[in-house]
């Protein structure tokens, strides 16, 4: 495994040396954006929460004409049996994105790094609970761009984040802009 993550790093350090050239040409690549999507909790945590519904504010740095670095901070909601307990995991964090050469629909994958702060609410006839803890996670990821205009682009996400206890699958879409 260290052998794989070493050439893996020589691979990418390669291919940003060699195609700086292309960066000079390559203007604005900043962009910011927003998506909405539904998680569907796995495992233990699957086996008490609903799906949940969220969204992720987005910012997404080019630092190659196919590579960039996201930020993102999200809220998600999940369902659950009772009406009387809300669970929601507020999200922050970073990514890398690396982008297969397409027309006007390009497919990427890459991975997120985040922070979740994971809140848990009960009211009862006693009172009101509450408890936040924070979880890292990571979650490989994957999807499409489709160009809809020089500076738009529609974006649809799937990752599957693995949080301790709060394993879930989400399926994203939204919009991006050039800055």
């Amino acid at each position: 495994m260290k052998k794989f993550f070493a050439l893996f790093v020589a691979a990418l350090l390669f291919v940003a040396v060699t195609d700086s050239h292309a960066q000079k040409a390559f203007k604005n690549p900043m962009y910011l954006g927003g998506e909405v999507g539904i998680s569907m909790p796995l495992g233990d945590f699957g086996d008490g929460v609903n799906m949940g519904f969220g969204l992720n504010a987005t910012f997404q740095y080019y630092f190659q004409r196919n590579m960039s670095i996201v930020g993102f901070l999200g809220y998600w909601s999940y369902g659950t049996d009772s009406d009387d307990l809300t669970i929601s995991n507020i999200p922050f964090g970073a990514g890398f994105r690396y982008e297969f050469a397409g027309g006007n629909i390009v497919p990427f994958i890459g991975g997120d790094l985040c922070f979740n702060n994971a809140t848990i609410k009960y009211d009862s006839e006693y009172g009101e609970w509450d408890d936040s803890e924070l979880k890292f996670g990571f979650a490989p990821a994957g999807g499409i761009i489709v160009k809809m205009s020089p500076n738009m682009d529609l974006v649809g996400t799937a990752r599957f984040n693995i949080i301790s206890d709060m394993n879930n699958f989400q399926i994203t879409g939204g919009l991006r802009f050039r800055m």
